[in-house]
């Protein structure tokens, strides 16, 4: 297990302010976060993990590199990420901007700290266009174009509250930017070493990437030690791996 020293307190879906999904008897109901992980989701996982390596009674950096690759029993990443995923304590810049150049491992292991998880390509699909696919893209509208609104590509990210709202937002609270912004790191199976990541980001220069992506026609591949511009993240709750009374039977309204 993840070092119990460093562990987010325990918190409800609703004081995370987490949005419901109605699952479809295929997949589950479940929270998810209403944007993509943020500088500031991410440096408070970073400065928890680096005080909780910090070097002690003599501590070598290889035993430090062994408690480090403990991360939310995520898969061993190199001794090369560790280093640099503890290098960024310190380094935020736009703490409400979503965090970027992320690494799978980064991305999983910062979920598993806030007792939360990251979307199934499945999960994603039903968040951005609703059961049965009844939305193309996870805004109100099967168009591609005048959609910059919706999404946000360009040179840089936005921050991730603002703008680029799902169809979702227009009865309920909330979700911002399932297409732009940052490409979204999906669940990989325990033994890949590649993955996939949802949704397109500011930094897709074709303009049939930005479709297919926005659509969930194409998902952008990439190892798990990949940490470009554009990699981010967002987590969910799933009823199965949080058992609260609020998850009684697993299902809830929309």
């Amino acid at each position: 297990r993840w070092l119990e020293a460093v562990r987010a307190p325990d918190r409800t879906a609703k004081e995370r302010g987490m949005v419901p999904i109605a699952g479809n008897g295929a997949i589950a109901a479940f929270y998810l976060a209403p944007t993509e992980a943020t500088e500031r989701d991410f440096e408070a996982f970073v400065a928890a993990a680096a005080q909780a390596v910090a070097p002690a009674n003599g501590d070598t950096v290889a035993e430090r590199a062994i408690l480090v690759q403990r991360l939310g029993e995520a898969a061993t990443p190199p001794l090369d990420m560790i280093a640099n995923l503890l290098g960024r304590a310190g380094r935020v810049r736009n703490p409400d901007f979503p965090a970027d150049r992320i690494s799978y491992y980064e991305a999983l292991a910062c979920a598993r700290w806030f007792g939360l998880s990251l979307p199934q390509k499945s999960e994603w699909k039903l968040a951005a266009f609703g059961d049965a696919g009844k939305h193309r893209f996870p805004w109100n509208s099967d168009a591609f174009e005048n959609s910059d609104e919706y999404r946000n590509i360009g040179d840089t990210p936005v921050a991730a509250d603002k703008g680029g709202l799902s169809w979702r937002s227009t009865n309920g609270p909330a979700i911002h930017h399932l297409a732009g912004n940052v490409a979204e790191w999906l669940e990989a199976a325990p033994d890949s070493v590649s993955g996939e990541l949802a949704g397109g980001s500011y930094f897709d220069r074709s303009r049939r990437d930005q479709e297919r992506r926005a659509a969930g026609e194409d998902f952008h591949a990439a190892t798990l030690t990949k940490a470009l511009p554009g990699f981010g993240f967002r987590m969910i709750l799933r009823p199965r791996d949080y058992l609260a009374p609020e998850f009684a039977g697993g299902v809830f309204p929309e």
